[in-house]
């Protein structure tokens, strides 16, 4: 975002429906794109299709962290469904986030990787980088407040019922997330008026954008602030109940260390926030291949720690068992080492079989009860039978 200041108070400097190629370098206070960058990344880190080493890297960093965060939420789902037997309202919000953080993610690397090569853009793509991007920030800030938005939730339904005042202060921290990202994205939103002008660039010169004032000192280190403090506040609302819990020191040590990763997040945001220094002379070249895959790189890191942060709470309890069951394992082994162990196959082949004979049993039980039955039945009714009871009644 703060790049892309930088570019809208040099857009703002000069004329903006001239082509690239026929502007000046233009230094000093007023700033300016250069006809030919000499701060564009080296040759040597690009590939034949002129991409940089930067943006692949970035592409690499973005892809593992999408398969954890992938992995933690399918996790996470499949827990609460086995044992739960329904999704909660948390469940649904994170995996909306994880869903924009990497439909996003994969389009801006897209876009990345295209147009590199030549020295300075068009003006068409130029203006197609900058629409792309509003969209992107826009899914960027949603994902991350869905994710602050489902650990609230999550902590207000474990503290429901058991500490009234934990379930007001999760209340208050609700509003704060909620109210605070609709403010970020509306800040966002009005950077430039009227909110085309953002990316219709032949519009800057006659809309009032922000670029380097006051205003866009506080649009650009206002929303990390805000996510900052949201993050500590879930990341210390949790503590007291821990404490309370009856659990081993080690769970929850456990716990307060999956906890802890929020200060991942937290660096994150402050590292992105520094690769895009207002006051930095940024370039056309080095804002597409230097600045951008770092800030996205960053991003990344930001919103899929945050996914993994507020799935790693809610899976304690399937990492317990699966590791209370290796341990039983271990222990048999340790115990009975001569016991062959049967595999899973092995195990279904002989319960199908101890079913089948239990089964056998069963029929053979029942008939012969049928038999003993019928033959009860022939007896009562012979003739010789009936007699010698006439019999022992007229001897009664």
């Amino acid at each position: 975002m703060n790049a892309l200041h930088n570019l809208t108070a040099l857009l703002n400097t000069t004329d903006a429906m001239a082509p690239w190629s026929a502007r000046r370098a233009i230094h000093g206070t007023g700033g300016g794109f250069q006809e030919k960058d000499t701060i564009s990344a080296n040759s040597d880190d690009e590939d034949s299709a002129g991409i940089p080493a930067l943006v692949k890297r970035s592409l690499i960093v973005f892809t593992v962290l999408c398969a954890f965060s992938f992995a933690a939420v399918v996790l996470r789902l499949h827990h609460r469904r086995k044992r739960l037997k329904k999704l909660g309202s948390d469940d649904y919000l994170i995996s909306l986030a994880w869903l924009l953080a990497a439909l996003v993610g994969v389009l801006s690397h897209y876009r990345d990787a295209q147009g590199f090569g030549q020295e300075t853009p068009t003006f068409d793509e130029l203006s197609s980088i900058f629409k792309q991007q509003f969209v992107y920030m826009h899914a960027f800030y949603i994902s991350l407040a869905l994710t602050q938005v489902s650990v609230a939730i999550n902590y207000r339904r474990l503290s429901q019922g058991l500490i009234r005042w934990h379930t007001i202060v999760c209340n208050i921290l609700l509003c704060y997330i909620v109210v605070g990202s609709l403010v970020e994205i509306l800040a966002y939103d009005l950077q430039c008026r009227p909110i085309p002008a953002f990316w219709r660039l032949q519009d800057r010169p006659s809309a009032n954008c922000y670029g380097k004032t006051t205003t866009a000192t506080l649009v650009i280190y206002g929303p990390p602030l805000f996510r900052i403090t949201a993050d500590i506040a879930l990341m210390i609302l949790p503590m007291p109940v821990i404490s309370m819990l009856q659990l081993p020191k080690a769970q929850k040590a456990a716990v307060v260390a999956v906890l802890l990763l929020t200060l991942v997040v937290i660096l994150a945001n402050l590292k992105r926030l520094s690769l895009t220094e207002p006051n930095q002379d940024t370039t056309v070249t080095r804002f597409l291949t230097v600045t951008l895959p770092l800030v996205q790189i960053w991003s990344s890191v930001e919103v899929h720690a945050a996914i993994l942060c507020a799935c790693g709470v809610t899976l304690r309890a399937p990492f317990v068992e699966s590791w209370q069951k290796l341990r039983a394992r271990v222990q048999s082994e340790a115990l009975y080492p001569n016991l062959p162990f049967m595999k899973r196959r092995d195990r279904q082949q002989s319960a199908s079989t101890m079913d089948s004979q239990e089964s056998a049993d069963s029929i053979g039980i029942a008939k012969l009860a049928l038999a003993h039955a019928q033959s009860r039945t022939a007896i009562s009714q012979a003739p010789e039978h009936q007699i010698s009871m006439e019999q022992m009644l007229v001897q009664a």
